[in-house]
């Protein structure tokens, strides 16, 4: 398979000017939004869904990158900036839509079949559809999106959303990007009320496929070690740099670890491989030296430490200040399209599939990839469950975000200009093909 890059998306973006299955299913690309009027021609201006305090925090607080193209987004105005608390992580039930928090509260089955796909206490899904890759058991660490769509005539290509009708005339809303869409996720420690810019992950849409690539600010332990006696010339001096060091320079620090989902689901995520833990820096100056003023540069196939058979593709930490998150264990996880698609293929994927039992209860959150992002008006969450009319109690409560509606952000599939090459060829799930 071709290395996909961010360098390439950016090409594609000039050029623009810029599965699941079920028994029965018809597509269609009928109004997803009947009780409204279609969007205005005339969009309002790109506003990020975090408030503009926090905003203010993370622009402050990004890092330089390597790459023109991903440096351009992080700056941009055109950039929607989100995270869990704007925009909260939402999947369809069986009729509407819903918080990920509050699917335990509508389904009927055990604890245990519940326990194995969602943490109760957590308020989330279980790995490996939890949280960002590497992150469950984190600490000290804050994620955000971003989502930058394409231009054509100066103007943002929308989402085109259709409907897929299912068993007992239940309806599920899909949506695709437009082709150069790229979403991104930046991982900060938290130090105090600082952040410091760790990591960066992105996703771009092309044609037949996403592209995955991870900017970090060391990609190899020798770089940080290298990086280390750059900035503290006393390294030597000091027992808590000399130890740090020794430790980066040591191939053979490395420690066995696997990751894999909690319940007994198939064709999802597991990975042996090993974890290289950092000594602690004792040095929060340093740390937040190397992560605010070192250029963060692509990560894509690179590996951390090897050893003895063993791999590790990034930093991990248990205590202290240090480059990653505390328990972080992103270090199993190669950095490639293959490796990452293990997780985002499963993106509305019906739970039915994990647990025959669970036949109306709704899919695993996201569409085409991506988990993060979704169309939905949230405020109308509490109102899936009504006493009375609609499907054994429940009423469809789907409606577009009005802030993102009125951005254009999204809008109706329509088959005459959501086709290539703006739009990926749409596959309903279910189907091994375009419609």
């Amino acid at each position: 398979m071709r290395r996909l890059t961010l360098a390439t998306a950016a090409s594609a973006v000039a050029t623009l000017m810029l599965t699941t299955s079920c028994s029965t299913e018809v597509d269609s690309a009928s109004q997803v939004q009947s009780d409204d009027a279609k969007p205005a021609q005339t969009y309002a201006a790109v506003e990020s869904l975090m408030p503009a305090d926090k905003l203010t925090k993370v622009k402050a607080a990004l890092p330089k990158v390597a790459f023109p193209a991903l440096q351009a987004i992080l700056t941009s105005d055109k950039t929607i900036w989100y995270d869990h608390d704007s925009m909260t992580p939402a999947y369809q039930d069986s009729v509407g839509a819903n918080s990920n928090a509050n699917w335990p509260d509508l389904v009927a089955a055990d604890a245990g079949t519940i326990n194995g796909l969602h943490d109760r206490t957590k308020k989330r899904w279980q790995f490996p559809f939890a949280t960002t890759a590497g992150t469950d058991a984190a600490t000290a660490v804050k994620v955000v999106n971003f989502i930058a769509l394409p231009e054509k005539d100066g103007q943002l290509l929308s989402i085109p959303i259709w409907t897929a009708t299912r068993t007992d005339s239940r309806v599920q809303w899909l949506w695709i990007y437009p082709v150069g869409t790229v979403l991104g996720e930046l991982i900060f420690v938290t130090n105090g009320g600082e952040l410091l810019p760790s990591e960066i992950r992105t996703r771009t849409r092309y044609q037949e496929s996403w592209a995955t690539n991870v900017f970090r600010p060391f990609v190899t332990a020798k770089g940080l070690a290298a990086a280390i006696k750059q900035r503290r010339g006393d390294w030597q001096s000091k027992p808590n740099l000399d130890r740090m060091v020794r430790h980066l320079e040591n191939d053979a620090t490395l420690k066995p670890k696997s990751l894999a989902e909690k319940a007994a689901l198939a064709n999802t995520f597991k990975q042996d491989g090993a974890l290289d833990t950092l000594p602690d820096f004792e040095d929060p100056a340093l740390v937040k030296e190397l992560l605010t003023q070192t250029t963060f540069i692509s990560s894509y196939g690179e590996v951390w430490k090897a050893s003895a058979g063993l791999k590790t593709y990034a930093a991990a930490s248990d205590r202290g200040v240090s480059i990653v998150p505390t328990n972080y264990e992103a270090g199993l996880i190669e950095v490639n399209e293959q490796s990452c698609m293990r997780c985002h293929k499963e993106t509305g994927r019906m739970v039915r599939e994990y647990y025959g039992a669970l036949y109306l209860y709704g899919e695993l959150w996201g569409k085409d990839g991506i988990f993060s992002f979704h169309p939905f008006d949230e405020s109308r969450f509490s109102s899936l469950r009504q006493s009375g009319g609609g499907i054994d109690g429940y009423v469809d409560n789907r409606r577009v975000n009005p802030r993102l509606k009125a951005m254009g952000v999204f809008t109706d599939f329509d088959a005459s200009k959501h086709t290539a090459p703006l739009y990926p060829k749409r596959v309903s799930p279910g189907t091994s093909g375009p419609n």
